[in-house]
């Protein structure tokens, strides 16, 4: 996990990919959200940010989202690209 932010009101872990995300990235933020879960630091949102994300990422993480976790919370995942955070992809 590169960086986990727990406010009152919202817990976030974020996976982030300098690159184009694969779908062993959304997996492996999974496995992060399923160890989070299981040690009772449940978060709300894990987010994987890449350069861009194919169709077959996209899919994945709505079927993912569609599954609960190992404590039967729904997975709440999504992709977001150092674009839409306003982060020069240069100098990532």
């Amino acid at each position: 996990m590169d960086l986990y932010v727990s406010r009152r009101d919202c817990t976030e872990a974020y996976e982030a990919k300098q690159a184009r995300s694969k779908a062993q990235d959304l997996y492996q933020l999974r496995m992060y959200w399923d160890g989070c879960a299981l040690d009772g630091r449940p978060i709300d949102r894990g987010i994987l940010i890449a350069r861009s994300h194919p169709r077959e990422v996209e899919t994945l993480l709505r079927t993912i989202n569609g599954f609960q976790d190992p404590t039967g919370r729904p997975y709440n995942l999504s992709l977001r690209t150092w674009a839409d955070q306003g982060i020069d992809c240069k100098g990532v």
